[in-house]
């Protein structure tokens, strides 16, 4: 759909309330700048300047074909299916010629591509790819695509190196090693094997001793941003304890070791010590840091920190893992978000930090407990996305200030994590929750229900 047609002039702001066409229209800008090589289709990192991406789910189009099979799930159109199959088989081309690139150096990235062993990882490295394939090639019913996918965690174990336990990067996080436990985790679950089961324990192990022990309970320091504060932390899912805690209550699921269990509630009791009361409820600052800059999103803020209290609640049946999820919402609701703007959330709409997170936090926190308090927040949100978006095109995209520390740096990018096909994905999540509809797909990160099936 093109973005002129989306507005009526009879009622001209009903379109904020129009999920699926403005889902439709901004699919269409996707489309619209996808480029094609002897390996397929593949979308730059920002079309506008035509800077190349790589093919992580991050900041490169690796995700972009879980938008059209979510297009696909919810519409039953074949195309956005035929576009997500494109994108899948070009990328089993790449892996198996050897141009399946990772993270590529962006700005705001910090060099985290530069990180040895992060070419391996789930967010920025082949573990991307290897989840999309596997997620279409099961809706698709397309072996080929499930065997690529298969065959890029195999060759994923076998690049891990063997020192009291596994590790790719030496890096805890979802971000990367922790991330690739997930990733493991997730395959094993759906697709009913327990092959990666041995390797899952053993990084969890080396994770495990990788633990920083406080009175408080334990942490994990995660990358190492400040190299003038070495003992610095960045507490949130993506970096730090808050995703640690989920991969090892995912090693407790996978393995049956309370050890990972144990350790896992030791790091929500952290997270929960150096909260900081905002309102009614509470918040984890973004850095140890700093006590007064608060991210909202999935990378370093209750969108993402969440996940650790809903999968505890889920394996343990305390509420107070449930408690703790819902103060998260309310430190959160009560900077105003997703209407004002902090200095943790600044004018990007993304799934990794923005409008986009802090939607799904909605759409999630409907799903787990059916109050539509939560459901009039995600409405509430995806209309503010909906009001972010740019029209005055052939089609909906959403540009903003992806790195927080640089406004005045503004683009369009394409990618699932940190571009616009995430924020497609999320109106169109909106859409369903309109209807009363939970999400037709859940990242292997994702504890939320549905659950993966």
């Amino acid at each position: 759909m093109s973005a002129d047609a989306i507005i009526n002039p009879e009622h001209p702001f009903d379109y904020l309330d129009g999920f699926l066409p403005l889902a439709r229209s901004g699919a269409a800008w996707l489309e619209s700048v996808a480029r094609e090589d002897k390996d397929g289709i593949y979308w730059e990192y920002e079309p506008e300047t035509h800077e190349p991406g790589g093919h992580s789910l991050f900041s490169g189009d690796g995700g972009v074909a879980l938008t059209f099979l979510q297009l696909w799930q919810h519409t039953k159109e074949q195309h956005y299916l035929d576009v997500a199959l494109s994108q899948a088989r070009s990328l089993a081309n790449r892996w198996s010629h050897g141009t399946l690139t990772p993270e590529l150096p962006h700005t705001g990235l910090a060099g985290l591509e530069k990180i040895s062993g992060g070419e391996w990882s789930y967010y920025i490295g082949a573990g991307g790819p290897a989840y999309v394939l596997l997620e279409v090639g099961r809706n698709a019913q397309d072996q080929t695509l499930i065997d690529a996918g298969f065959d890029i965690l195999d060759a994923i174990v076998r690049h891990g190196r063997h020192t009291d336990g596994i590790y790719w990067s030496n890096q805890s996080g979802i971000l990367f090693d922790g991330g690739i436990g997930v990733l493991l985790a997730w395959a094993d679950t759906v697709f009913g094997t327990a092959k990666y089961t041995d390797v899952i324990d053993e990084a969890a192990r080396h994770i495990l001793d990788q633990a920083v022990k406080h009175d408080s309970g334990l942490s994990w320091r995660g990358l190492a941003l400040d190299p003038t504060h070495p003992d610095a932390e960045w507490p949130g899912f993506e970096f730090g304890t808050a995703g640690v805690g989920y991969l090892l209550t995912r090693a407790y699921q996978i393995t049956g070791k309370q050890t990972y269990l144990d350790a896992a509630l030791e790091g929500e009791r952290y997270l929960q010590a150096i909260s900081v009361p905002v309102g009614d409820g509470a918040l984890v600052p973004y850095t140890t840091l700093r006590n007064d800059v608060f991210y909202l999103g999935n990378c370093h803020g209750p969108a993402g920190t969440s996940r650790l209290a809903q999968i505890l609640f889920d394996v343990t049946g305390d509420q107070v893992h449930a408690d703790w999820r819902d103060s998260l919402y309310r430190g959160l609701k009560a900077t105003g978000a997703p209407h004002t703007h902090s200095a943790g959330y600044w004018n990007t709409d993304t799934l990794c930090c923005g409008s986009a997170a802090i939607t799904h936090f909605g759409v999630n926190l409907w799903t787990a407990t059916k109050d539509d308090k939560y459901l009039a927040f995600a409405l509430d949100s995806a209309r503010h996305l909906a009001g972010n978006a740019f029209l005055e095109g052939e089609h909906a995209v959403w540009k903003e200030a992806f790195v927080r520390v640089d406004p005045t740096y503004v683009s369009a990018r394409t990618s699932y994590l940190a571009g616009n096909a995430g924020i497609v994905a999320i109106l169109l999540e909106a859409e369903r929750a309109k209807n009363h509809l939970a999400p037709t797909l859940r990242l292997p990160e994702d504890p939320y229900p549905p659950v993966w099936h």
